[in-house]
């Protein structure tokens, strides 16, 4: 930079110097030229064709003439900046360290500047995206959500539906049988139906007008029961067979049931498979029917009747 500074200044001062002497020779021709104007002519003047060629012949020696001392001063100038650089080095070097430093600063702050506008824009653009993967996440869960409602829908309202139509019992010494309609309100079959039940009766506690805090009664239940294993179409029906032993309860619980006009419930539950290969179940209960029992038969059953069914759904 400071060559070019000197550079420049060596040029301005050479055109300055071929100005100058333009000047002085326009002087000199004008100082030279005869004083007395009514002189008479010294000579006859040379043809028109050699003074021109004369004149052009000078005026290429003057510009040759120029052209050099421009040479000439340019290289003198040049000369005496490089000197006086080389005579003020430190100068300079201070100068260009600290032209440096702003320029390296400038620099530095106008690529911190793009580079931050570079990650807010990244940010932004990250953000944006995010933001769109969690508004297509929830529209996607929504679409899916409202898909496995439709198919519930759907499967509701053509998959099986048990329960019991009706219920009928006998008793006899040995042995209690009970006969469960079941039917299926459903529009698709009930596969592998299978009735658990269990029988339960209320006995009276030995004692309890001498002890009230043991209570008047208890309730005694039976093992559990099984019956079924077939398959009900929709809109169909079939007959399910329960059986227990006498042994599979309490003797004094048995003999009430058999012998007695006692009321007893049968606590059930159906299950089945649906043709979605889901497992479903209903519960229901049987009492005993008041007025549709026999009390005391002398042979086959001791006790038989119909009884009323309480179907209380998915419990």
């Amino acid at each position: 930079m400071v060559l070019v500074l000197v550079t420049l200044g060596a040029i301005a001062q050479a055109g300055s110097a071929s100005s100058n002497d333009s000047q002085q020779q326009g002087t000199a021709q004008s100082q030279n030229a005869p004083a007395n104007e009514n002189a008479a002519p010294q000579a006859t003047p040379a043809p028109v064709g050699q003074t021109n060629a004369s004149e052009g012949d000078k005026e290429v020696k003057q510009s040759g003439d120029k052209i050099e001392q421009f040479a000439d001063t340019a290289l003198a100038s040049l000369l005496t900046g490089i000197d006086f650089v080389d005579a003020h080095e430190g100068f300079f070097l201070v100068v260009f360290t600290a032209l440096l430093a702003v320029f390296t600063y400038m620099l530095r702050s106008s690529t911190d500047k793009l580079w931050k506008a570079g990650d807010d824009q990244m940010k932004l653009i990250e953000a944006n995206a995010a933001q769109q993967s969690i508004d297509m996440q929830a529209s996607t869960k929504a679409a899916l959500d409202a898909v496995a409602v439709t198919k519930e829908i759907g499967r509701a309202q053509v998959q099986a539906y048990l329960s019991c139509a009706s219920a009928s019992f006998g008793v006899e010494d040995r042995l209690f049988r009970c006969w469960a309609v079941i039917k299926n309100n459903g529009q698709s079959p009930a596969f592998s139906v299978l009735v658990k039940a269990k029988l339960s009766v209320m006995v009276e506690n030995e004692g309890w007008r001498d002890n009230p805090e043991i209570g008047i009664s208890r309730r005694i239940d039976s093992q559990l029961s099984e019956g079924g294993g077939m398959t009900i179409p929709a809109g169909g029906e079939e007959s399910v067979q329960i059986l227990w032993l006498h042994s599979s309860m309490e003797t004094e619980a048995y003999d009430k049931i058999a012998k007695t006009t006692a009321n007893f419930t049968i606590h059930c539950r159906v299950e089945w498979r649906t043709v979605f290969h889901r497992e479903d179940h209903n519960v229901f209960f049987l009492n005993e029917a008041v007025g549709d029992f026999i009390p005391v038969l002398k042979g086959g059953f001791n006790r038989a009747g119909a009884m009323s069914v309480y179907n209380r759904g998915h419990r």
